[in-house]
């Protein structure tokens, strides 16, 4: 199930599925705030308290799963692939790369949401104590484009 919740006072969502319960909070960026095994009371991730809610607004990297897009440095804040030319913003003037994180932090909103079962189970059960977890972001061309993020559940 998806649903429109507030959390400590900022709108967010909440994906539940089985024992599962995961919460992003689109005004503060890309990032899985939470993952928790409700049965349990077992929280995966390091999920900010009400108590440290206004560090979590000021540093949310610090917290949760950041979507880290497109990963580690680049140097001159460029690179070429498939014949096309990638530019993103000098993050780390003293390295003259960028860092990775153009996801992270804008707020986005969302417009749509679906939940869907997976069309196959052929899936390792090593760890059936977690459900699989994705996330597939489709950035086109600069930061302010196009951002298609989904994420699902697939318990054991």
């Amino acid at each position: 199930m998806i649903r429109s919740c507030e959390w400590h006072g900022t709108q967010a969502v909440e994906f539940t599925k089985r024992d599962y319960t995961a919460l992003l909070v689109p005004s503060v960026g890309a990032n899985l705030v939470r993952l928790a095994h409700t049965r349990l009371g077992v929280e995966v991730l390091r999920t900010p308290s009400e108590r440290e809610h206004d560090e979590f607004l000021r540093r949310p990297h610090v917290y949760g799963v950041p979507i880290l897009f497109p990963p580690n440095r680049i140097a001159d804040g460029r690179f070429r692939f498939d014949g096309r030319e990638y530019r993103f913003p000098i993050t780390r003037p003293e390295e003259n790369n960028y860092h990775h994180g153009t996801l992270k932090s804008p707020p986005f909103a969302v417009s749509t949401t679906r939940t869907s079962t997976p069309a196959s189970a052929a899936m390792s059960r090593a760890a059936t104590w977690l459900p699989v977890v994705s996330c597939v972001c489709r950035w086109m061309g600069r930061p302010t484009s196009c951002l298609r993020v989904e994420t699902s559940f697939l318990a054991a």
